[in-house]
């Protein structure tokens, strides 16, 4: 039988489920018992999800992720905790397992995450100097996916950027300077200082990491992001309008 899935998931773009994880009482973090629909019903699609076991990764949140599977569909999926991405080696913010900001005990402390590349790069730190760190490839590959991420490279159209803006809530003008920035340069230094600035633009509040991955999926890094809205039962779509009303302000 040939293979009908997508080419697009194939290179991780599929759609995913993102959702809280809290301690039950075995210990053992789980997301909510109440999902009941998968990432790939449509519309009023009717689902019918069974719990499958856990998997562990080798990098990303160190605890098991559930795995579901939805009879309708066909599909065992992950249900992964909200500011991880399925592939990635990190998260997007400095999220616990429900999503809510960890409190960083200094301000000028680095970026955290995804920007924690962009972040050393702008003080100067090449991670090819620190042996505590991931190897230099893997600081410009953060970064250059960074840069994805807040539209700042050239591949993406006009109409992409100006999607993604709208969810990041940031400025025409300062994302304008900032393009100019990273595309007129190959200095990681300056590529980082002009992510970065984004970055802060952002705010670091709870809506925040909902808002990258709204904008990381317009901008192709990964495929289109649901999360399971626990108080009301619900899979809600992160590139919605409703989700946008739902967040918190920046």
């Amino acid at each position: 039988m040939p293979d009908a899935t997508p080419e697009s998931w194939k290179k991780g773009k599929a759609p995913f489920l993102c959702a809280p994880y809290t301690a039950a009482k075995n210990g053992r973090y789980e997301p909510p018992q109440s999902i009941d629909r998968c990432p790939l019903a449509k519309g009023g699609e009717r689902c019918q999800v069974v719990k499958h076991g856990f998997r562990n990764r080798k990098t990303g949140p160190e605890i098991g992720l559930r795995i579901l599977h939805c009879k309708v569909h066909h599909r065992y999926f992950t249900v992964y905790p909200v500011g991880h991405v399925p592939y990635d080696r990190c998260p997007l913010a400095a999220v616990d397992l429900c999503g809510e900001p960890i409190q960083r005990s200094q301000p000028a402390e680095p970026a955290e995450g995804l920007f924690e590349a962009a972040s050393d790069a702008a003080k100067g730190r090449s991670w090819a100097c620190e042996p505590e760190r991931p190897r230099y490839p893997t600081q410009r590959r953060r970064i250059e996916r960074s840069a994805q991420l807040l539209g700042l490279v050239p591949s993406l159209c006009r109409p992409t950027v100006e999607g993604i803006l709208d969810h990041l809530d940031v400025a025409g003008l300062d994302h304008h300077l900032a393009c100019r920035q990273y595309q007129g340069t190959k200095s990681l230094k300056a590529r980082g200082s002009a992510i970065l600035d984004i970055r802060q633009r952002i705010g670091s509040d709870r809506s925040r990491v909902l808002r990258l991955l709204a904008a990381g999926s317009l901008s192709g890094l990964w495929g289109h992001p649901w999360l399971w809205d626990a108080a009301r039962g619900r899979r809600l779509s992160l590139l919605s309008r409703l989700s946008r009303a739902l967040r918190s302000p920046p």
